[in-house]
């Protein structure tokens, strides 16, 4: 158990560090303290901390093989229904700080907007409500994204996407790939797994739908990928399944596809990242300017990806990992 605590911790610990070298923080004072990788390291944590924890709960290395004819169904929720109660709570926790927080003066509670000049500038300060407000509470606006996507359309301040409200979510997405990988454990047939990921698509997908009541910017909850938002992280757990489903069938039932190329990038996932992060803005990475057209964009970007892809493919030829 501490040998497997101390991984877990330690490659916490240097995701986490990793994104705060990619901040390029030159001045502490100013130096942003959230980011990708610093969300990765945080619910990883969380998740392989539940895990393990929970392994002295029941037995999940011999797992529990349902008698009644009707588990068989959530064999795969039988084995993890700890983790699922936290969570459930975590979700919970997310929505009572969204909507029951106070946010203060001119920002009423449960406000979900841009903020900025939107709405006649009625909630100027109010960019991304509870998530917006704790980030420049708990880390001040000198620590935080200053220059947020919707910044250019309303004028805002710093708005931090991966701040701290949104990592709540973000451990939410984090345990349905666990779930994921639940079912490939729990499950032994074609099948059976395919069946699951289908299931799983479908109702993850269907929440998603009925909490931004079908509407691409409105609903009870919209789908933002800057809040992190529930309905948000859904349906990408949503189409995350479906995708996974029809992978599955092309490598491992009908053997048609190996994953090539895109198995050599992940096979090297931090050195890509980290280097595509350090790298995106000097050629030939990146050679659009700020006004180009999207095709310009869109031109750099294709060759981007390319040329990362190549360079994976190198690594892997000449066996140079890198590991965490």
């Amino acid at each position: 158990f501490l040998s497997q605590l101390y991984q877990v911790v330690r490659r916490s610990i240097i995701l986490f560090g990793l994104g705060l070298f990619g901040n390029n923080g030159r001045n502490v004072y100013t130096w942003r303290i959230p980011g990708v990788l610093q969300r990765f390291g945080v619910s990883y944590l969380v998740c392989a901390l539940t895990e393990l924890a929970t392994s002295y709960l029941y037995q999940i290395d011999k797992p529990f093989v349902p008698k009644h004819r009707y588990l068989v169904f959530i064999h795969d929720l039988t084995n993890n229904w700890v983790q699922w109660i936290i969570m459930v709570t975590f979700t919970f926790l997310w929505l009572m700080i969204t909507f029951l927080l106070p946010l203060g003066i001119n920002c009423p509670t449960g406000y979900l907007g841009p903020g900025g000049i939107s709405e006649g500038g009625k909630y100027f300060n109010c960019t991304g409500g509870a998530a917006g407000k704790i980030d420049n509470w708990l880390l001040t606006p000198n620590h935080i994204y200053r220059r947020p996507t919707a910044q250019a359309m309303y004028h805002t301040g710093p708005y931090d996407p991966e701040g701290i409200l949104g990592t709540l979510t973000s451990i939410v997405l984090c345990f349905l790939g666990v779930q994921c990988g639940r079912i490939l454990t729990s499950y032994q047939s074609h099948k059976e797994r395919i069946g699951r990921f289908l299931f799983w698509g479908v109702i993850l997908g269907a929440i998603a739908t009925g909490l931004c009541e079908g509407k691409q910017n409105e609903g009870l909850i919209p789908i933002n990928k800057n809040l992190w938002s529930l309905s948000f992280i859904l349906v990408m757990a949503s189409f995350a399944f479906f995708l996974f489903s029809l992978f599955y069938v092309l490598c491992d039932v009908v053997h048609v596809w190996n994953g090539s190329p895109f198995r050599f990038p992940g096979m090297n996932s931090i050195l890509v990242y980290v280097s595509s992060d350090i790298f995106y803005n000097y050629f030939p990475f990146m050679w659009a300017e700020q006004g180009n057209s999207h095709l310009n964009y869109l031109s750099a970007n294709i060759v981007a990806v390319v040329l990362w892809i190549l360079l994976s493919y190198y690594w892997y030829k000449i066996d140079f990992f890198v590991k965490i």
